[in-house]
């Protein structure tokens, strides 16, 4: 990795014990700033957001923090660069596709083969996370590299109110980075350098709640809750909104989908494919991409045919 890396200093302080602070310092080395992660083209009508990449950034004894039956691999870190991310999905011979994280991105194409086959292409599919710090998990412990209890010594002592005051402190970590990570997000979305997406899918609870944040007021939110016949908008499968971009306004699409762990079955993520693959048809993406790219794509029933 280069020595240009850049740093983030918003979750520095995430929970706070015995006049210390404990965070994510020095965690994120990286040759491209938090906002500019996005893999694939810069000018692409569809985003996928995800929770946060699955590496260990701050390489921490994970067979310490989250033992299981066998040993954590060394899993290797983001040394890429800004120009390459553009590119990351593309075999150098320029027809398969290649990926960081095999596992996670193949789930697509159980989802919807022609979000899968867009993926890293010009006008196609790119994906970023709503958290921009690596980490094999979405636990307090495995994002800061403690445990509860190496910190907390005395939480035996503690008295029940003090107890719980401590642990919920604790068990918020991942929301208090989420939020941080928020600025990044609307910097991302607001940049000159990247286009607008038509469509955006949130994979995951955290994403989808950070997009509803920006892109929606309470009151919209519980609008379309109540439209949609819903308690409140995390039931609602997708939704309309708009963006002001300089002196534009643009209209977003937003799909919430659940995460896609290994328990859920196949037939479930090809449900969400399908409404994923109608609104693609919907909003015209296919053709706007043809128009653009000068060419004619052969789309029928979700597929590439």
């Amino acid at each position: 990795m280069s020595d240009k890396c850049t740093t983030c200093k918003l979750c520095d302080n995430v929970f706070e014990h015995d006049n210390q602070k404990f965070g994510l310092s020095g965690v994120y080395k990286r040759q491209y700033e938090p906002w500019q992660l996005l893999e694939g083209k810069r000018n692409s009508l569809v985003w996928i957001y995800g929770i946060n990449q699955a590496f260990n950034e701050g390489e921490y004894d994970l067979d310490y923090l989250l033992p299981r039956g066998k040993k954590w691999k060394k899993i290797e870190l983001d040394g890429r660069s800004l120009d390459k991310l553009e590119d990351c999905f593309i075999a150098k011979n320029g027809k398969e596709k290649v990926f960081k994280n095999e596992k996670y991105f193949k789930k697509f194409n159980t989802v919807s083969p022609i979000l899968f086959e867009l993926l890293g292409q010009d006008y196609g599919v790119a994906h970023t996370d709503v958290i921009r710090c690596g980490s094999v998990r979405h636990k307090p412990e495995v994002m800061i590299g403690k445990l509860f209890e190496d910190i907390v010594t005395n939480y035996s002592d503690l008295e029940g109110n003090e107890q719980k005051i401590i642990k919920d402190s604790w068990n918020i970590i991942p929301e208090k980075i989420r939020k941080n990570c928020k600025k990044y997000v609307e910097q991302q979305l607001n940049s000159s350098n990247y286009e607008v997406p038509r469509l955006i899918i949130c994979h995951g609870n955290p994403a989808s709640k950070t997009i509803r944040e920006i892109l929606l007021s309470e009151k919209e939110q519980e609008g379309i809750a109540r439209l949609c016949k819903m308690s409140k908008i995390d039931y609602v499968p997708f939704y309309h909104a708009s963006l002001k971009k300089g002196d534009k306004q643009h209209s977003i699409t937003v799909v919430q989908m659940e995460f896609m762990h290994d328990k859920l079955p196949n037939v479930t993520k090809r449900s969400i494919g399908y409404l994923i693959d109608g609104l693609i048809k919907d909003l015209g993406i296919l053709e706007t991409r043809d128009k653009l790219l000068g060419t004619k794509s052969n789309y029928k029933h979700g597929l590439l045919v």
